[in-house]
């Protein structure tokens, strides 16, 4: 191989971010570069720009005769994808070729007069709790916020905590009885 795959990939090159990291390898292996690509990448790991930047220079420097036996293989590779292509029938455009033929059920649009679902204690609390939590510690951010509201709400003695089961179980109630009227029983 060329001197860009020499010794340890790490050794090489400084990979500085996570998206240094390439999620998959390439699947077809179409382009001359490419095939030789499957063939001799050990940085596969490499996030793609990356990689093929690297690949595309030890490309260039490999010698003629190296280069027409990439290009054989290439030119194989295309006739064997071109022989399958000729036997594929693409599935309609009725069916979803992921499940099987089965269609995706549509979600629901929400009837924007629906009456709102009622809220579980710990909402009701955090609420309630939030604004109070926000005024002394205004430095915390919205998910440090929750994760104080949550503790304090863990930490909830008995008495309190029935209160806030209390007032979830009326707004159960409340949810219940509009969505009686809004469907018309009762």
């Amino acid at each position: 191989m060329g001197a860009l795959w020499s010794g340890a990939p790490c050794q090489r090159l400084l990979i500085t971010h996570e998206t240094d990291v390439c999620p998959a390898p390439p699947n077809n292996c179409h382009a001359r570069n490419t095939c030789f690509d499957t063939y001799t990448n050990p940085l596969s790991f490499l996030h793609c720009p990356l990689q093929a930047k690297l690949l595309s220079a030890e490309f260039k420097e490999i010698s003629e005769d190296d280069k027409a036996e990439w290009n054989e293989k290439a030119d194989a590779d295309k006739q064997r994808y071109l022989r399958e292509m000729e036997d594929y029938v693409p599935p309609s455009d009725d069916s979803d070729s992921d499940d099987g033929g089965k269609k995706k059920k549509k979600k629901k649009k929400k009837d924007p007069n629906a009456p709102k679902r009622n809220q579980s204690a710990f909402f009701l609390y955090s609420n309630a709790t939030r604004a109070d939590i926000k005024a002394a510690q205004p430095d915390l951010a919205f998910g440090q916020i929750a994760k104080v509201i949550s503790v304090n709400f863990k930490a909830l003695p008995a008495e309190e905590r029935a209160y806030w089961d209390e007032k979830a179980a009326a707004d159960k109630e409340r949810y219940q009885a509009e969505m009686a009227a809004y469907r018309g029983e009762a």
